[in-house]
């Protein structure tokens, strides 16, 4: 990322204002997984070629083996490293739940095609991708209110969460960053059910 992009998303975050608590809590939350389960955090950043390659080829393994099955529930939260980050999460949250995250392996599975278009068309090629209207996807990158709020929750994630990079994960309470290893998911579900699966 260049210095002037990375400039200008820390400016955008360091302007936001706080939000009260709970404001972001049904729109930021992107879940997998039975309540009851023990819960792992996912920062990703749709602009990281990492967060699609957790997405593409760990995350279909820890779905299939850990999350179907009700042993590990995933949160799935925005640390957009740049502007075409922070706007394309707020197109994509016009989806919740498992069409969320079904999108997401979409938008990360052409991510190679629209990280070098121009922005304008990188995020036209986001909602088409996950399938969100052109008129929703236009409305959400351009709400100002929205692009606070997941600016404010980024940088909440960085100040409380510890969280420095992306992909970053919260597993048993511990921020691990990078692309983590199916037997990592295993053996802190394990950890956490007090049992082998």
């Amino acid at each position: 990322m260049s210095l002037l992009r990375r400039s200008l998303l820390r400016s955008l975050l360091l302007a936001v204002p706080a939000l009260p608590v709970g404001i972001s809590a049904a729109r930021a939350k992107r879940r997998m997984g039975a309540l009851s389960a023990p819960e792992v955090v996912e920062w990703h950043s749709l602009t990281c070629p990492f967060c699609a390659q957790f997405v593409l080829t760990i995350w279909p393994e820890v779905e299939r083996r850990l999350v179907r099955p009700g042993h590990l529930a995933i949160r799935f939260e925005d640390f957009p490293l740049d502007m075409l980050a922070l706007e394309g999460a707020a197109v994509m949250r016009a989806l919740e739940g498992e069409a969320y995250v079904a999108a997401l392996k979409r938008v990360y599975g052409a991510q190679h095609l629209w990280i070098r278009m121009p922005r304008h068309q990188a995020l036209t090629e986001i909602a088409r991708v996950a399938g969100i209207p052109a008129v929703e996807a236009r409305r959400r990158a351009e709400d100002p209110a929205l692009l606070r709020e997941i600016a404010a929750e980024r940088l909440r994630a960085e100040q409380e969460e510890g969280v420095t990079g992306t992909p970053a994960f919260r597993i048993g309470g511990q921020i691990l960053v990078g692309v983590l290893p199916y037997e990592m998911f295993e053996a802190a579900t394990e950890q956490a059910h007090g049992r082998p699966i």
